[in-house]
């Protein structure tokens, strides 16, 4: 009885549903959107637009998250493979290598030009006409031998002129004091006195300049005959050539014409038995450059000649010109220059030249990787050592000698061919790493 109640409840409802009104307006059809609603719909829009914003963001950053637990598993993973999981028994798998001996080196390099220790020019004022060139470049020649000969009658002349004046001042000094003598034994007169004896200190002075003059002319008479003034090579006679008129000719007694006259340059000779070779280095690594430094040089003209040298001198001022010194594009450097005690005869001067000074030289020192030092506190250093058969490692004390930027030469109570850590952190009691060559390793 209780359903068909309801059921006619039910029916009674429907049946007295409003009627719609024809006279209202309809509703606003899908996609259109009247005036009074554009601008909720604009805010609408503006709304979905930040809200697809974050969550693009925020997808981004899941997947940066993502791919950083990923890189860190990855390298904890690799750390424990390294470090234990690698090797059989759970054993470290820690990289190692072992000491060996060898010539510990660190080298500063620099060009140059070879050039003889010592050189010098000689008959390069001289007149006359020559009448003989005794030698030839490339000749070896001794102190005092004959180089050439030069005719010139007038130097003779010249010089017994000199002396005649030498000896007519020396005359005049004889006679001054005399004077003098003859003033001071019979006169009181102090004004007298004094004129003798500035006179005779003319006189004097007078003779000293007539003597200098007869020398020089002397001299210039004897130089026809030039002669070696060193040990040494020809490298060059200058131009000088038999029958050639030097410096200025003078218009000989009877002829209406002068010979031609050249300058020459002079014979050069050089001691070619030592060479130079001068180099820039610049001003980080000049403090490291001291005298007696080996040095090795090569020259591009005479491949597979290597020469020994040695550094015999360090500029104290800076190279190039300028108060600040500066040398190539505003880099300051100092030359240096090298001694090659024993030349290669085919080395010639003016040959480009490359040098390594060896700043740091050890020979047959025990020397390993500079990973693989280890230390607590920047200056006491040690090695990790592998025991052979146990593969335990030990810490041993070390002495560095020498350190480049990847090799050190040590000392200490280690042996060639053993076998120590190399490059890898390694955890103490305290949870501290070691450093290795100067730098922690995490």
């Amino acid at each position: 009885m209780d359903q068909t109640h309801n059921a006619s409840e039910e029916t009674r409802k429907l049946d007295s549903l409003p009627e719609i009104d024809a006279k209202k307006p309809a509703l606003t059809p899908v996609g259109q959107i009247d005036d009074d609603d554009a601008e909720s719909a604009a805010a609408y829009q503006s709304l979905m637009r930040h809200r697809a914003e974050r969550r693009r963001k925020k997808i981004v950053r899941i997947a940066i998250a993502v791919g950083v637990i990923a890189a860190i598993g990855i390298f904890l993973g690799v750390g424990k493979l390294i470090s234990g999981g690698g090797s059989e028994g759970g054993e470290a798998a820690i990289p190692t290598e072992f000491v060996y001996r060898d010539d510990f080196r660190e080298s500063i390099s620099g060009t140059g030009n070879a050039k003889p220790l010592e050189q010098v020019t000689v008959a390069a004022d001289l007149t006359g006409e020559v009448i003989s060139v005794d030698v030839a470049v490339g000749d070896v020649v001794f102190k005092s031998q004959q180089l050439m000969t030069i005719k010139n009658d007038s130097l003779d002349t010249d010089a017994d002129e000199a002396w005649f004046k030498y000896k007519e001042a020396e005359t005049a000094e004889d006679a001054a004091q005399t004077e003098l003598n003859y003033v001071w034994g019979t006169s009181d007169d102090q004004a007298e006195r004094d004129r003798v004896y500035i006179a005779l200190m003319r006189a004097r002075a007078a003779t000293q300049a007539a003597y200098d003059a007869y020398e020089q002319a002397a001299t210039r008479a004897h130089d026809r005959t030039v002669r070696a003034p060193i040990d040494g090579t020809v490298i060059s006679l200058g131009g000088v050539a038999v029958g050639q008129h030097l410096g200025a000719a003078t218009t000989p007694e009877g002829q209406g014409q002068t010979p031609s006259a050249s300058a020459s340059t002079g014979i050069q000779l050089a001691d070619l038995s030592q060479m130079t070779v001068a180099i820039e280095v610049n001003e980080i690594d000049i403090t490291k450059v001291a005298v007696g430094q080996h040095a090795t040089v090569t020259f591009s003209a005479l491949p597979g000649v290597e020469s020994e040298a040695t550094v015999t001198e360090i500029a104290t001022l800076s190279s190039g010109g300028g108060e600040g010194g500066y040398y190539g594009g505003g880099n300051v450097t100092y030359t240096v220059t090298l001694l090659i005690e024993n030349p290669d005869p085919q080395l010639k001067p003016g040959m480009t030249a490359s040098a390594r000074i060896d700043v740091q030289y050890l020979p047959g020192a025990l020397c390993v990787s500079t990973s693989a030092l280890m230390t607590d506190d920047g200056e006491n250093y040690y090695l990790m050592v592998v025991d052979p058969e146990t593969r335990e490692a030990m810490p041993v004390t070390v002495t560095v000698l020498a350190e480049g930027s990847t090799t050190a030469a040590i000392e200490g109570a280690v042996a060639e061919g053993d076998e120590v850590q190399s490059g890898l952190s390694m955890p103490t009691a305290e949870g501290a790493e070691y450093e290795t060559g100067g730098a922690v390793i995490f």
